[in-house]
């Protein structure tokens, strides 16, 4: 067997499935945002996803983010809640992508789930918005096959737009 051709292939299809080579930027995110559908509410599962996202003001560097899905019960059935926690969008693109226990209790103290409503449909997004111990803006979710696609924009602002958008993320590993 010819381990040279072996090791040159192997490196060209590493080189072909690398982040840089598909040129992702917050333009191409958000595109991908506009064309994802408004999530069925059923099909919601609670938890913790990390994914990647892009900022507004660094559009071409990949960073990690975490989206926290928290389904209660209410009068009328049940509602969600989708919450970031405060530092949530890391320069290290998958730093959330093995979420140990105690990162885990560390970033459940910056969830300020109780300062949050439950999300509500509108806009084809599911849409929440987002405080801490101040009111930050509106997140904004959809969804595309197995991706959440999430974006922030200034406090209800609707539609959302690429140039309102702070950041925009595609989360869908579950860490929690």
């Amino acid at each position: 067997m010819n381990y040279k051709l072996i090791k040159i292939v192997t490196g060209f299809i590493i080189f072909l499935t690398s982040p840089l080579v598909f040129a992702e930027n917050f333009s191409s995110y958000y595109n991908k945002f506009l064309i994802a559908e408004k999530p069925n509410l059923n099909e919601i599962q609670e938890g913790w996803f990390s994914g990647r996202c892009f900022a507004r003001r660094d559009p071409t560097t990949m960073k990690s983010g975490l989206l926290v899905f928290i389904k209660s019960t209410n009068q009328s059935g049940f509602e969600f809640k989708q919450i970031i926690p405060a530092a949530s969008i890391r320069e290290e693109f998958d730093y959330f992508d093995e979420l140990d226990e105690e990162e885990f209790s560390i970033y459940s103290q910056e969830l300020y789930a109780r300062n949050n409503s439950a999300a509500v449909m509108g806009d084809n997004s599911l849409i929440s918005d987002l405080h801490y111990d101040i009111l930050i803006g509106t997140l904004h979710t959809r969804k595309s096959g197995n991706d959440y696609w999430v974006t922030l924009t200034n406090y209800q602002d609707l539609p959302s737009t690429e140039e309102q958008s702070h950041f925009v993320c595609r989360v869908n590993k579950k860490v929690h």
